[in-house]
């Protein structure tokens, strides 16, 4: 299960960006520990719904996320509101 975002009003579109994408990571991390679980105890099936529905798009989802937070460092998004 995933937690309550520490906070729930941003600066700016780039801080709600980085925000995404530490909910994101705690969420791949919490079905990477699901998968362990399903793995030590033995239920293949669970191991492959995890894998074929969620964890590529987990990987998926971070990776573009943090282009799009690249992307936006590169045009100093943070201080320009240009993410806004």
């Amino acid at each position: 299960m995933s937690n309550k975002p520490e906070h729930d009003e941003w600066g700016s579109g780039l801080e709600a960006m980085q925000c995404t994408l530490q909910l994101e990571k705690n969420m791949d991390q919490a079905v990477l520990d699901l998968h362990r679980i399903a793995t030590e105890e033995g239920d293949p099936h669970l191991c492959d719904f995890l894998v074929s529905h969620y964890l590529n798009e987990q990987v998926e989802m971070i990776k573009k996320l943090g282009d799009h937070i690249t992307n936006f460092t590169k045009m100093d998004a943070g201080n320009n509101r240009m993410a806004e």
